[in-house]
């Protein structure tokens, strides 16, 4: 077993341990960091010379993990090579920043020399049978975002090119697009396949991010009050920037007006809630 750092906020990365060839589901709702934790554990096993692939059911999602790893890199002064499939005539498909270079030939990362450390692409990449080398396997690490969405049978197909599995999601947003008929049980993400009836991810499980970065303090100090399972947070957020009508230090709430309701709940277990970063 290894360390690898689970930044779950912008100070304090606490650290998770992983077991090789293993899969690590973690439940990050929406403003906890998903894209900046995920692409600095990326960047951290770049550092320890592991290939890392990354992987989500559209070009848009993957290229916005690709800036926040590159971002991450440049902080940290590691330099590294990579690729990210694309398709011929499809414009979207290809990533347009930094050091990371494209390819439309499968054949270019299966022939990549130990010195590209990032392949990046959808399913039609990481399932393509070339890429399953069994025990040698082609990724040491591969990370799935908006897991969320991605269903078990992905899932499975693209893990036959890694080692391990990190799975970066909320199972509660957006479901999965699934066309067809469907056995029951098929509309399932990954991720909820992995919750079972949990509300979320258990400590021996994978990694819960739970605080909130989005929110507003008083958003979150209201749901803080009508959800007590769920730990306070009193710090309130100041303006980051300049903002009109709105002096530097004030807060950015309205505030919450109280309404008398009755039978309008959710899962509440699920609420995260919110800090300062």
């Amino acid at each position: 077993m290894e360390d690898i750092r689970h930044p779950a906020d912008a100070s304090e990365p606490p650290r998770r341990r992983f077991h090789p060839t293993s899969t690590a589901p973690t439940h990050i709702p929406p403003g906890t960091g998903k894209t900046w934790t995920g692409a600095r554990l990326i960047t951290e096993l770049m550092r320890r010379g592991r290939r890392v692939g990354v992987a989500a059911t559209s070009h848009k999602a993957i290229h916005n993990l690709l800036v926040e790893v590159e971002e991450a890199a440049r902080e940290e002064r590691l330099r590294f090579r990579g690729l990210k499939k694309a398709s011929v005539g499809n414009d979207e498909s290809f990533y347009q920043l930094g050091s990371i270079r494209n390819s439309t030939d499968v054949a270019a990362f299966v022939r990549a020399g130990a010195d590209v450390l990032l392949f990046a692409g959808t399913a039609w990449l990481f399932a393509h049978e070339d890429l399953d080398r069994g025990a040698a396997a082609t990724i040491d690490t591969l990370v799935i975002d908006e897991a969320g969405q991605v269903s078990l049978a992905d899932a499975l197909a693209m893990g036959m090119a890694a080692r391990n599995v990190l799975l970066l999601g909320d199972p509660l947003q957006l479901a999965q697009v699934s066309q067809g008929t469907h056995p029951p049980g098929t509309e399932a993400s990954v991720l909820e396949h992995l919750l079972g009836n949990h509300a979320t991810i258990p400590p021996d499980m994978g990694v819960f991010l739970e605080r909130t970065h989005r929110m507003h303090p008083d958003v979150c100090r209201f749901i803080s009050e009508v959800v007590p399972v769920l730990p306070k947070s009193p710090e309130r957020r100041r303006v980051p920037r300049d903002v009109p009508g709105l002096r530097r230090g004030e807060s950015t709430a309205a505030g919450v007006p109280r309404t008398n309701h009755r039978a309008n709940e959710a899962d509440q277990r699920t609420l995260p809630v919110c800090g300062s970063r």
